[in-house]
């Protein structure tokens, strides 16, 4: 895959750091998903599992050759996804699932990295930030289209 992702970016003529994505098929074939000319979202895991892309370029930027990375940890698990771990949980509490906590909780335990940093917690204050937002967005939705149904159900137009 490599040296057909390599091709496809030459091909191109693109310089710049670019994120070559593959499905693996049912039959064992991989497919191309997307080129994304920029650097991605999962980057974070990627410098968390040893590979620093951002560095990388930086050292070629100044004209620099470094020697590819052949070496990374493959064991690294990431989340990033805070608000869509909570709006998951939301939904099967009001479906009335209260396991539902147990997988929940557990999936923050364990040999995982996530996107809380001591060593930067800016991300993590700016995550909580913004799940409290959608979450109290996504609050005042319901409680508007709640009044609007019993509205109906009193006064039918």
């Amino acid at each position: 895959m490599y040296g057909y992702a390599q091709s496809l970016i030459e091909l191109l003529g693109w310089t710049g750091p670019a994120q070559v994505e593959f499905m693996k098929q049912p039959d064992g074939e991989f497919q191309l998903i997307e080129i994304n000319g920029r650097y991605w979202g999962s980057l974070p895991l990627a410098m968390n599992s040893g590979v620093d892309f951002p560095w990388l370029h930086y050292r070629l930027l100044r004209g620099e050759r470094p020697e590819p990375v052949e070496s990374y940890r493959t064991d690294i698990v990431q989340r990033r996804l805070l608000y869509g771990d909570l709006n998951w949980l939301h939904h099967r509490l009001v479906e009335g699932d209260f396991r539902a906590f147990g997988p929940f909780f557990r999936s923050f335990i364990g040999p995982k990295h996530t996107f809380v940093s001591i060593d930067d917690p800016q991300p993590t204050a700016v995550a909580l930030l913004q799940a409290v937002e959608l979450g109290a967005g996504q609050l005042i939705d319901t409680l508007r289209l709640k009044t609007r149904i019993r509205r109906n159900l009193i006064n039918p137009t």
